[in-house]
């Protein structure tokens, strides 16, 4: 124990290995060797002398805990919860079992439940800073930000010198794009913990939310100094460098995606190789998958032709509302849905590396429009249906995008915040497959807006639709991207620092180059740029007369 105390593992281990030799049912030998194997990061080593020690005492709690510890290190999520959960099952005042299956709930998204476990263990011990810290992080995600300042308050009140909930408040005031009090909470974080990267990290986001992007880039830099593996900053640094179209280390660093906390599980660990262009692929099976959102499959699977052209046999993997699209690009590849299993394969890419295999920059963007086409007898059925206006302007309208985006706040509009553009002589129609309960209210009061949703089952549908009109207005959303890709008119709406892809200063995109850009002049300024839109809207009908 005395070795272990003070960080002599060997020597501890040593020490454990003896006494379980003398004593092979030492439960406590056996907890304690795998908290000498977890300090050493050893973690399946540790796992494997937790369960033993597990298997001698069933009712040792702190095993129980120490194994979920371990099992989150090696991104057994759902093995962790049952584990925390058997920890607190056998010692009801486990406090420390509770907050850490809470922070496990987080990882899952599981916000009800991580809530759940850090209010009992606040119930459980009032003066639980991190209990407190928890239950912040978790109302942020749910985006209560009030309450959550509360909580990290709280949080701070108890335990001062953490830095945890000074970095947390200021996530949230970052949200609230309150970036200089937050640019204080970082600072403050810093000087409690000098060595560490995430408060940097930090600082960088609010910095780049102030439009500050040198400002931003160097406290990347310096994070990147402090800790080189941390995937965060290179992530961060390589989103800036593509939005300044700086692609080519924009892309390279784009790679770190697959080792961040909250975006690794979505990219399998395959005993194939990863291609990312450096070797030939000619007469390969090359294993395409997605990831991250709707909008950007639709964005990058204009480079599935590009591989065919390698001469690689491609398996695409599709979401499944974008099968029935994905197959009017006429490919060659094997299209499979994403719910089926793909197996046989000699390399694989997920769908948002093909930039970096192809060595993308601003100027050979692969921008061959359009891609995607609709079903000619569901573009049909719209023209039948749309007859009645034909001499009319006929303008689609998207203002939500998902309420799950980590970006919604930033990016979706409520439908009343339209009113400038509603009221002029054009027929609009609703693109939404989801109305918000804020918006139908506001909807059964606008009769001139045609309402379809129930006839949207996928994506054909609404591309079918799409066809019909003369210009789409959306906000940052998969159907813009829809839109674009198949070569109609689209007028974006973004926000006033945009997603990487639209890059700064400019009304156009060299992605969609039948897409125009409607900017926020300040920070939250939609009313400034939907006017715009009201602009080019007279504009347009004017030279339709």
């Amino acid at each position: 124990m005395l070795h272990e105390k003070y960080g002599k593992h060997d020597e501890a281990l040593s020490d454990y290995d003896k006494a379980i030799a003398l004593k092979s049912n030492y439960t406590n030998a056996y907890n304690n060797r795998g908290n000498v194997l977890k300090e050493l990061k050893k973690y399946q080593e540790a796992l494997t002398s937790y369960e033993h020690a597990i298997s001698l005492n069933p009712r040792h709690a702190e095993a129980y805990y120490n194994r979920g510890v371990v099992l989150k290190e090696l991104n057994r999520y759902h093995d962790a919860v049952d584990s925390y959960t058997n920890a607190f099952s056998l010692k009801n005042d486990y406090v420390d079992a509770y907050n850490n299956c809470g922070n496990v709930f987080i990882t899952l998204k599981r916000f009800e439940e991580a809530l759940a476990c850090f209010q009992k263990a606040i119930a459980i011990n009032p003066n639980y800073s991190f209990a407190y810290n928890g239950q912040g992080n978790v109302l942020m995600e749910l985006k209560k930000f009030d309450e959550a300042l509360i909580s990290y308050e709280k949080a701070i009140a108890l335990n001062s010198l953490s830095p945890f909930p000074h970095n947390g408040m200021s996530n949230v005031l970052q949200e609230l794009k309150r970036f200089d009090d937050a640019i204080v909470g970082y600072e403050k974080a810093m000087a409690l913990v000098p060595d560490s990267a995430g408060p940097y990290v930090n600082r960088g986001l609010a910095m780049l939310g102030k439009g500050n992007f040198d400002e931003a880039l160097q406290n990347y830099d310096r994070a990147i100094e402090l800790n080189p593996d941390m995937a965060d900053p290179h992530w961060n640094k390589a989103l800036l460098k593509i939005l300044k179209g700086e692609y080519e280390e924009g892309w390279q660093l784009y790679e770190y995606r697959r080792y961040k906390q909250d975006l690794k599980g979505s990219y399998p660990i395959y005993e194939q190789p990863l291609w990312l262009g450096q070797e030939s692929i000619t007469d390969k099976i090359l294993y395409i998958y997605p990831e991250q959102g709707l909008g950007d499959f639709i964005q990058f699977c204009r480079y599935v032709p590009l591989v065919e052209k390698l001469g690689a046999k491609v398996v695409l993997k599709v979401p499944n509302a974008l099968y029935t699209m994905i197959k009017t690009m006429g490919l060659n590849a094997r299209i499979v849905r994403n719910d089926e299993k793909v197996e046989e394969f000699d390399l694989h890419c997920p769908i948002m590396s093909l930039p970096l295999a192809f060595k993308t920059t601003v100027e050979t963007i692969p921008n061959k429009i359009p891609y995607f086409f609709s079903d000619p007898f569901k573009r049909d059925y719209w023209q039948r249906k749309f007859a009645y206006a034909s001499n009319s302007l006929k303008v689609g309208l998207v203002w939500s995008g998902s309420k799950d985006h980590k970006k919604d706040h930033d990016r979706s509009l409520r439908l009343k915040q339209l009113a400038p553009i509603l009221d002029l002589p054009v027929t609009f129609y609703s693109l939404q497959k989801e109305v918000r309960e804020q918006d139908k209210i506001a909807l059964s009061k606008l009769d001139h807006i045609q309402q379809y949703h129930e006839e949207l089952n996928d994506f054909s549908d609404t591309a079918a639709m799409v066809d019909c009109l003369d210009l789409v207005i959306s906000v940052d959303t998969s159907v813009a991207h829809l839109a674009g890709a198949m070569g109609k008119n689209v007028w974006i709406l973004i926000s006033y620092l945009p997603d990487y892809r639209w890059m700064l200063d400019r009304e156009d995109t060299p992605w969609y180059p039948t897409a125009r850009l409607f900017r926020q002049a300040n920070v939250g300024d939609w009313d400034s740029a939907i006017l715009k839109v009201r602009k080019a809207l007279e504009e347009l009908l004017i030279s339709k007369t």
